[in-house]
C-alpha cells in the first residue's frame, strides 16, 4: 500500500520530471496571483508540456471567465479553488474535475465544505504552502462524508500519522520539500516519496 500524493507549487520542470518520477499521484499548479509559487500562463504551458500525471490548476483571485480561459487552454485534468470562490463557480466548470480548498477550524467549517460542489476537499489552515499543520480530527470528520486531500505543514515526519489519523484519499506537501518558496529540494522530495510509497 502507499498514500497517493499531490506535489503542489512546482514551478521548474526538472521539480516536475522528478516529482512524478518519484511516484506523485497529482502534479499542482499554482495561478494565484501575488502568491510566491504564481506561475505565468506561458510557464504554466512549458509545466504541462513535461507532465505526465494528472495536472491540478489552482486559483484564486481570479474572475470565473479568466479561470474558464486557462482551463481551456490548459486543459488540466483538476481545477483547485483556493480562495472564496462561491459555489456558482464550482458548478460552472465543466468537463474537469473541481476540488476546493478549505481552512477547517470549527465544526461550521467542516459543515460548509460537505456541502460545497466539489469532488473533493483540499483540508488546507487558509495559507497555501505555509507549513502549518491544520487540525486532524476536524479533516477526519468531514473525510468520512466527503473525499478529503490532506494538506498544511505536510512532510516525510508527519505524512504517515496524517493520513492514518485523517482517513483522507490523498496528500498534498509544497512547503514541506522545498527549499525556497517554488524551488523544490531533491533530496526532500526523494524522502517525502519514500514515506508515502512505503505506507
Amino acid at each position: 500500500m502507499r498514500i497517493p500524493f499531490k506535489i503542489c507549487g512546482l514551478t521548474r520542470e526538472e521539480d516536475v520530471r522528478l516529482a512524478q518520477e518519484l511516484g506523485a499521484a497529482y502534479l499542482g499548479f499554482i495561478m494565484v496571483p501575488g502568491t510566491p509559487r504564481c506561475v505565468s500562463l506561458e510557464q504554466a504551458r512549458e509545466l504541462f508540456e513535461v507532465a505526465e500525471r494528472p495536472r491540478v490548476l489552482v486559483v484564486g483571485n481570479l474572475p470565473l471567465s479568466e479561470v474558464l480561459r486557462r482551463t481551456d487552454e490548459l486543459h488540466p485534468e483538476v481545477i483547485q479553488l483556493h480562495r472564496n470562490e462561491p459555489p456558482e463557480f464550482a458548478t460552472a466548470l465543466r468537463g474537469v474535475r473541481v476540488w476546493r480548498a478549505f481552512a477547517l477550524r470549527t465544526m461550521a467549517d467542516v459543515e460548509a465544505a460537505a456541502i460545497f460542489p466539489s469532488d473533493a476537499i483540499v483540508a488546507d489552515t487558509g495559507q497555501g504552502g505555509s507549513g502549518q499543520v491544520g487540525n486532524w480530527e476536524l479533516v477526519r470528520r468531514l473525510a468520512q462524508r466527503k473525499p478529503v486531500i490532506l494538506a498544511g505543514g505536510i512532510n516525510a515526519e508527519n505524512v504517515r500519522a496524517g493520513y492514518e489519523a485523517t482517513e483522507a484519499f490523498a496528500v498534498d506537501c509544497s512547503s514541506g520539500v522545498e527549499t525556497s518558496p517554488g524551488l523544490k529540494d531533491p533530496t526532500k522530495l526523494m524522502n517525502f516519496a519514500a514515506a508515502c510509497n512505503s505506507f
